[in-house]
């Protein structure tokens, strides 16, 4: 140091401690090896198999295109080796869940990708990414993270997401925080388009808990109802016996199980003045009152293209009843009149109550 020139060693010292995520020029040295995470790619490498099974009919009913998974890896990461495995831009898409870091769970497209799967969604070529394509491929990832929780639950996990957010990125900027990750490849073919990339990025704590939580929920469930089974335990007034004691008892008499019995539906007329008198308590409550001309169903590439004099054709027929709905129940029928100059409906038809009931059930 005498000459005021740093040593080699400390030069490497300096490189050592400057963060290289987020800045291209370090992939022209070695970039860090991700540490082992345990086992845990080999115990998670099960779930993206399984979650294909949900994407992949997610993306043909959105594009109307056939959609084939051609191979599925599984990689190591951290926040700066990473970007040794993503193209320079991506489409990107945060759906973290409550209580887990921002960009714990994430999705992203390559560019050429999300163009190509907003196109046949939107039914029109596009020359470029904008908010409008972001907010349709939006669509499929809610989809996507609806599957990840549907295979949570199965495991015995509750997930809570958080709204989808989702932009066009360089790889490098997206922020991800200090840890361990696992990044699933998906190679996609789409309709002829051979060269499909998504990628699916699960923190470790993410994934861990994916995988890690079937045993303890199974033991917490068991717990709860014994819970529930010692809180439950009192003395009734026509036997000594606890509830313990009675279902111990139960199941060694044989026929000691009998099917529910049920009252039958009845209407105000049949009650007591007394019952009555409770029932008009609630006469001066709102409810919302709805009448429905129709319904139908429309792709979303069909409703992204919309606009001022489309025609959209419902299930009902000219001249039949519309429905007459009390908090979006169907309570009775009718038909439309003008009333001055307000529309109205005129009821023709009450649903009686076992009708009502059998839409429910």
């Amino acid at each position: 140091m005498s000459d005021g020139s740093l040593s080699q060693e400390e030069i490497d010292a300096l490189l050592q401690g400057v963060p290289s995520f987020g800045n291209r020029q370090s992939e022209t040295k070695k970039a860090p090896a991700a540490e082992p995470a345990d086992g845990l790619k080999e115990s998670f490498s099960e779930i993206p198999r399984k979650l294909q099974s949900a994407y992949v009919p997610a993306l043909e009913t959105l594009t109307g295109v056939s959609v084939v998974v051609k191979n599925i890896q599984i990689d190591e990461v951290n926040e700066e080796t990473i970007l040794t495995k993503l193209p320079d831009e991506v489409v990107y898409f945060n759906s973290s869940f409550s209580g887990f870091d921002r960009n714990s769970h994430v999705y992203l497209f390559s560019k050429e990708t999300a163009k190509v799967v907003a196109e046949k969604m939107m039914g029109q070529t596009l020359s470029d990414i904008s908010d409008a394509t972001v907010s349709a491929i939006g669509e499929a990832i809610n989809l996507f993270n609806s599957a990840v929780v549907t295979e949570a639950e199965s495991r015995g996990v509750s997930l809570n997401p958080e709204p989808v957010v989702g932009n066009l990125n360089l790889s490098g900027s997206i922020g991800l925080p200090e840890g361990k990750f696992l990044l699933v490849s998906y190679d996609l073919k789409i309709n002829g388009f051979d060269d499909g990339k998504l990628y699916e990025l699960y923190s470790a704590s993410t994934a861990g808990k994916l995988i890690g939580k079937t045993t303890a929920s199974t033991g917490s469930q068991k717990s709860s109802l014994e819970d529930m089974l010692n809180m439950s335990a009192q003395p009734t007034p026509s036997s000594g016996m606890n509830l313990n004691q009675q279902a111990s008892a139960s199941v060694n008499q044989t026929g000691a199980v009998h099917p529910a019995v049920f009252s039958g539906l009845t209407d105000v007329s049949g009650l007591s003045s007394a019952e009555q008198s409770n029932i008009s308590l609630l006469m001066d409550v709102y409810m919302e009152m709805t009448v429905e001309l129709g319904r139908t169903k429309r792709l979303i590439k069909d409703i992204l293209q919309m606009g001022e004099g489309t025609i959209i054709a419902l299930d009902k027929l000219a001249g039949e009843p519309v429905d007459i709905l009390v908090n979006h129940k169907l309570i009775a029928k009718g038909e439309v009149v003008v009333i001055d100059e307000n529309f109205g409906v005129r009821v023709t038809e009450i649903i009686s109550p076992m009708e009502r009931v059998s839409d429910i059930i």
